[in-house]
């Protein structure tokens, strides 16, 4: 599926709205809110103007074999991704994989691993000209950080991806 890209202003809201969500028990809300204001700002100078939003839920992030594939099949740039796990003392390595489909074991393909190590931990790191993905977007989170035994939903992270072409 190709990807389906919307006034910037749209997916901001939904990052906003994401980040203050009343389920989104965090104390560092207005890092994150901060950060996110200076991306949309910075990609704004740039003439970026048409993104995607995509969320992702803690048994997305495990569905087997490997994975969620989020059904974005071409090439694209991830300007953000957030992640947030549950009060639970379960390592969890959120996996972003660049990959057609959730059928990929290989460690080749992955291109992001975010470690989620404490209860409530929270995480997210941005790219201001984006990491480029050549093939797609898959989500995963394992247990150990080489690994490939999947989270528990109950250990896994929530989040989102602020991605575009």
């Amino acid at each position: 599926m190709p990807l389906d890209l919307e006034a910037a202003s749209l997916v901001r809201q939904k990052v906003y709205s994401t980040l203050n969500a009343v389920d989104n028990e965090t104390e560092n809300g207005r890092i994150w809110w901060n950060a996110a204001r200076e991306l949309f700002n910075k990609l704004a100078q740039a003439g970026t103007d048409r993104l995607q939003f995509v969320p992702f839920s803690a048994a997305d992030a495990v569905t087997s074999p490997a994975g969620i594939d989020h059904g974005i099949d071409a090439a694209h740039q991830i300007y953000m991704v957030y992640a947030k796990k549950r009060n639970t003392a379960t390592d969890a390595y959120l996996k972003v994989v660049d990959d057609a489909d959730a059928d990929s074991g290989s460690t080749a393909d992955e291109k992001i691993i975010l470690a989620l190590l404490d209860g409530n931990d929270e995480v997210g790191v941005i790219y201001p000209t984006g990491l480029s993905m050549a093939n797609g977007l898959v989500t995963n989170s394992t247990t150990t950080v080489n690994g490939e035994t999947e989270n528990a939903a109950a250990d896994a992270p929530d989040g989102f991806y602020v991605i575009g072409a």
